[in-house]
């Protein structure tokens, strides 16, 4: 399982949060992997995965003090298993992944620092039938990432 923190801004507000989580992730080691724009909202979605559940705490103070003082709209720690999945160069990701069939408390989302890998966050341990034939279907790769050695497992 992997701890994520889910955090909800306008554009406007993003660079405060992104130097919130930066000053936080120099203490803790945490990784900002993920960021979807809602253009119609006007609103970012910041997704930043722990590497160590210590960590916890030290981002709760800081983005208490930061929604206080209205940078940020909303954030949320998720334990979720963590799957990374990889398209090819000619594939965009964004485009592919609309219609992963997700459950209601799962989410997506490209991955920040490879524009040709996707995140999925999902509610069980094991994928169900429809997710499973779904990346079969797009011929990707995939990885389970592992929690534990900050690494993937396939």
């Amino acid at each position: 399982m992997t701890t994520l923190i889910e955090i909800e801004c306008s554009i406007a507000q993003e660079e405060v949060a992104l130097a919130t989580l930066e000053e936080n992730g120099k203490e803790t080691g945490d990784l900002l992997i993920g960021r979807r724009v809602d253009e119609a909202n006007n609103e970012v979605l910041l997704i930043v995965r722990l590497m160590q559940p210590t960590s916890v705490s030290k981002h709760t103070i800081a983005l208490r003090r930061t929604l206080q003082n209205h940078h940020i709209a909303s954030f949320r720690f998720v334990t979720c298993d963590l799957v990374n999945v990889s398209f090819g160069p000619s594939v965009d990701p964004q485009e592919q992944m609309q219609d992963f069939p997700l459950h209601s408390d799962e989410l997506w989302f490209v991955s920040l620092h490879d524009r040709h890998q996707a995140y999925v966050c999902i509610s069980k341990p094991v994928m169900d039938a429809k997710q499973a034939a779904w990346l079969l279907k797009h011929e990707v790769l995939w990885t389970y990432v592992d929690a534990q050695k900050n690494g993937v497992v396939t």
